[in-house]
């Protein structure tokens, strides 16, 4: 409910729009001090940026240690395997893992 974090937020998303650039959503909760675990306004963030450019350009990460003061590994992790339900099988496939293998090289 916060128009400046709104709109601050609008404003990454669409950086994601250019070639070679993904949006890391490791940090969103930090920005809702306010909420608890599982974090129902990061959901909204996440979902505004699949709506704007696509799964294919998110990048799931917990920024540990900093928000381990916030929440649990699994928690950081299950915010949005489980709680983002909006997100199909295979974009969350995508955010949690397969968008960095491709970004950054694995197997």
């Amino acid at each position: 409910n916060d128009d400046r974090l709104n709109q601050l937020w609008q404003e990454q998303i669409l950086l994601a729009r250019h070639p070679g650039v993904c949006l890391d959503l490791a940090s969103l909760p930090a920005h809702v001090r306010d909420e608890d675990y599982p974090y129902p306004s990061v959901c909204d963030f996440i979902r505004q940026a699949v709506e704007i450019v696509g799964a294919d350009k998110l990048l799931w990460g917990t920024d540990i240690p900093t928000l381990l003061n916030m929440a649990t590994y699994s928690q950081l992790l299950n915010f949005v395997a489980r709680y983002c339900g909006f997100l199909s099988e295979s974009d969350r496939a995508k955010i949690l893992g397969n968008n960095a293998l491709r970004v950054y090289g694995g197997a």
